[in-house]
């Protein structure tokens, strides 16, 4: 998909535009969480049981909390720069769309500020304190109620600010579907790709349904494969409207 996209663009158009760049840095970032996981898959899935009570720990223990630790915060502060710039793709996109009409272009900036500042927020929510080494200190000064309720939250938090910005973004090609003179037909196909990012909202929500209660975040051991599953999914399917920038 991405290949065709490039090979659309550069046959069409003889030329790339920023939204190209940005949706090839989301691919790369993509691609850079993907090995992280791979990395920090068996430690990761060892600490889950650990933590859990369901194997001892090992003379390792630590080694794999840190190395986890690392490659956590390393995904985390990926999947939401991948999430913000694909947003930031599609923006870049509907911009040549709106540029000649005033009342779009005031939405559009107003779309622009929100995104960008759901995005910052998000940034805020993160707690490096507990989650990069020294594993000593993770453990002394993180795992109480209060750290886990505030990651029970920021996890949430950022749901939401996704789900929202997902909205906004949205509502700009609608709002240009309906009030553009093409056939019905035509105007359901564009609105069916765009659509398809009703599927990654659905997959945020999956991404951080599983914890039911704030303390099984940290004691359910399939809570990691779980939430890096429907990230994937998440930054992997909101990618593919973008090819509707192709034609």
């Amino acid at each position: 998909m991405f290949a065709a996209r490039i090979f659309i663009r550069l046959r069409c158009f003889g030329r790339l535009f920023w939204d190209d760049a940005l949706v090839t840095f989301a691919l790369l970032l993509s691609l850079m969480n993907t090995i992280t996981w791979h990395i920090i898959a068996e430690p990761l899935f060892r600490w889950g049981l650990v933590a859990s009570g369901k194997i001892q720990p090992s003379l390792t223990l630590m080694q794999d909390l840190e190395k986890f630790l690392v490659g956590g915060f390393v995904t985390m502060i990926g999947f939401i720069t991948c999430v913000w710039v694909i947003k930031l793709a599609f923006m870049v996109f509907f911009h040549r769309l709106v540029v000649d009409i005033r009342h779009l272009r005031i939405q559009w900036w107003a779309t622009l500020v929100y995104t960008i500042l759901s995005g910052l927020a998000c940034y805020t929510t993160l707690m490096p304190q507990c989650q990069v080494p020294p594993a000593e200190r993770v453990i002394r000064n993180c795992f109480n109620d209060s750290a886990l309720y505030w990651n029970y939250f920021s996890m949430w938090f950022n749901t939401a600010m996704d789900i929202s910005s997902d909205c906004f973004i949205m509502a700009i090609p609608m709002v240009i579907l309906w009030n553009i003179p093409v056939p019905l037909h035509k105007k359901l196909a564009l609105a069916g790709i765009f659509s398809l990012v009703l599927f990654t909202i659905i997959a945020a929500v999956l991404r951080s349904a599983l914890p039911l209660r704030y303390n099984s975040v940290t004691r359910d051991p399939g809570y990691p494969a779980w939430m890096y599953m429907w990230s994937s999914i998440e930054h992997n399917i909101g990618s593919y409207p973008n090819t509707a920038g192709l034609r």
